[in-house]
């Protein structure tokens, strides 16, 4: 079968071309305000885009600014701790070790005065003792100085006895000499 073509309106058809080419052509100045337009759309994207990360950019190194400065004052803050705890052990170790000289300090000072007072209590009972004891070594004394010595007692050893004291000596009288 063949097909026919209706031939009833071959002048219209044209014309519709024609109109529709019109209607969707666009001419050259349109174009180039088109792509002018495009372009410039683009560049406020990428503009938008790249304050976007300049911003995002900024935000970031604030932040990160932000957290070393927070971590530097809490290593300083640990740092001024440390040294204070170190300085408040110190102070207690030197008050510790005043307090221990000032407790040796007492303990020597009292073992002191202790010994002090049994030397004074020693010396005042001796005291005593010789006050009783000197009138009966006074007594003593006067006895033996007034006590009648016997012969040849009281001499010197290396001294020659008396002549008529030596004859009377047992040992002369056994050897015949009188």
């Amino acid at each position: 079968m063949l097909w026919k073509r209706a031939t009833s309106e071959p002048e219209r058809l044209p014309e519709e071309r024609k109109a529709l080419a019109e209607r969707y052509t666009i001419d050259a100045d349109e174009a180039q305000r088109r792509a002018e337009l495009a372009a410039a759309e683009a560049a406020e994207r990428r503009a938008a885009e790249e304050e976007a990360a300049r911003r995002a950019a900024e935000q970031e190194a604030a932040e990160r600014a932000a957290a070393e400065e927070a971590a530097r004052r809490a290593a300083e803050e640990e740092a001024a701790r440390r040294v204070a705890a170190e300085e408040a052990a110190r102070r207690a170790a030197a008050e510790e070790a005043s307090q221990r000289a000032a407790a040796e300090e007492a303990a020597r000072r009292a073992e002191a005065a202790r010994r002090a007072a049994a030397d004074e209590a020693a010396r005042r009972a001796a005291a005593e003792d010789d006050a009783g004891r000197q009138p009966a070594a006074e007594a003593a004394v006067e006895v033996v100085a007034t006590a009648p010595v016997p012969d040849g007692e009281g001499q010197d050893p290396g001294s020659e006895p008396d002549s008529e004291d030596s004859s009377e000596l047992p040992i002369y009288r056994w050897f015949g000499s009188e």
